[in-house]
C-alpha cells in the first residue's frame, strides 16, 4: 500500500537529470495511409515547460499520445528516461480540454480516483486530496458535484486529479482551450505555480501563440501534417514572469512577433491544403 511519505525519492535514487526525460528518435506515425508525424527528433529536458505549437491537426496531440505510451510510433522511437516507451507510462499524467470529471462522483472522490486504483489507505487519501483541494482553491467545494461547478473550477479538479498521484511529466492538450480570456489567465497562473513549486516537466499543446510565450519556458513549432519540427525556439523571459502584466513586456511583444512569423507559412501551407494536412 502506498505511503505519501514515500513519493519522494531518497537522495541516492534521484534520476540523473543529463538524460532528457522525454526523447523522440527519428519518430513518424501512421494511421493506414494517413501520416501524421515524420521523422521527429526532439529532446524535452528535465524541469522543462515545452508548448507544442502548429496548424490544427498536423499531429501534436498524437507526439502527446507517444508519451504517455498509448500509441506507438509506426518508425523510430520514443523514449522516457533514456528507456524506450513500450507500454502506458505511469509516470505521465495527461489532461486534455475535457475535464472527464465523473458526475456522480464528488470534487474530493474524483480528485480521489487515481489513488484509489493504486490502492492507497483511506487515511492517506484523505491526507492527500486535502493537500490538493487547499492547492487548486477548492476546498470549500470538496463536496460538490462537477454540475455544480464553473468551468473553471472543472478545470481545476482535472488538474488536481492528474497531480495526485504526483506524476514527474504533465502532458497537457489544449487545457484551458474552452475557457473565456480571464479564466485563462488565471488557471495559467496556477499552472506556473504549480510546476515551478513541483519542478516538473511539462508537454503543452496548444494553437494560441500569448499562451505559448507565456507559460513556455521553448516552444516546438511544427510543419502541417505529416508533421515535422520546423522550429525550436527559446523564449528570453524571466522564469518568476508575472502574466498578469507580461503582455505589457516589450520583449514578450517581440517572441509573440517572433514565434508567430514561424508559424504563419506552415498556416499558409494548411490553407493552401484546402485545411487537409
Amino acid at each position: 500500500m502506498q505511503n505519501i511519505a514515500k513519493l519522494a525519492p531518497a537522495a541516492e535514487t534521484l534520476p540523473d537529470t543529463s538524460v532528457p526525460i522525454v526523447e523522440f528518435r527519428n519518430a513518424s506515425k501512421s494511421f493506414g495511409a494517413m501520416q501524421v508525424l515524420q521523422d521527429v527528433d526532439l529532446k524535452i529536458r528535465p524541469g522543462e515547460f515545452v508548448c507544442l505549437l502548429g496548424p490544427s491537426g498536423c499531429g501534436k496531440s498524437t507526439l502527446l499520445n507517444l508519451t504517455a505510451g498509448l500509441l506507438q510510433p509506426s518508425k523510430g522511437s520514443a523514449h522516457y528516461r533514456g528507456e524506450k516507451i513500450t507500454g502506458i507510462n505511469v509516470k505521465t499524467g495527461y489532461m486534455t480540454q475535457n475535464d472527464h470529471l465523473l458526475p456522480w462522483r464528488t470534487v474530493r472522490r474524483n480528485i480521489a480516483v487515481p489513488l484509489e486504483l493504486a490502492g492507497w489507505s483511506k487515511a492517506d487519501t484523505r491526507r492527500r486530496t486535502d493537500e490538493l483541494l487547499k492547492k487548486v482553491g477548492l476546498e470549500a467545494f470538496a463536496d460538490s458535484y462537477p454540475s455544480q461547478l464553473s468551468g473553471g473550477m472543472r478545470k481545476r479538479c482535472a488538474l488536481a486529479r492528474i497531480l495526485a498521484y504526483d506524476p514527474e511529466t504533465l502532458l497537457l492538450d489544449e487545457p484551458f482551450g474552452a475557457l473565456d480570456a480571464q479564466l485563462r489567465l488565471l488557471l495559467q497562473i496556477e499552472l506556473r505555480n504549480i510546476v515551478r513549486e513541483s519542478g516538473k516537466s511539462v508537454l503543452f499543446v496548444t494553437h494560441d501563440v500569448d499562451e505559448a510565450v507565456a507559460l513556455a519556458d521553448r516552444c516546438v513549432v511544427f510543419s502541417a501534417r505529416p508533421a515535422s519540427v520546423r522550429h525550436v525556439i527559446n523564449f528570453d523571459l524571466p522564469e518568476d514572469r508575472d502574466l498578469k502584466t507580461l503582455r505589457y513586456n516589450p520583449k514578450y511583444q517581440e517572441e509573440c512577433a517572433r514565434l508567430w512569423k514561424l508559424l504563419t507559412p506552415e498556416l499558409d501551407r494548411q490553407a493552401a491544403l484546402g485545411g487537409k494536412s
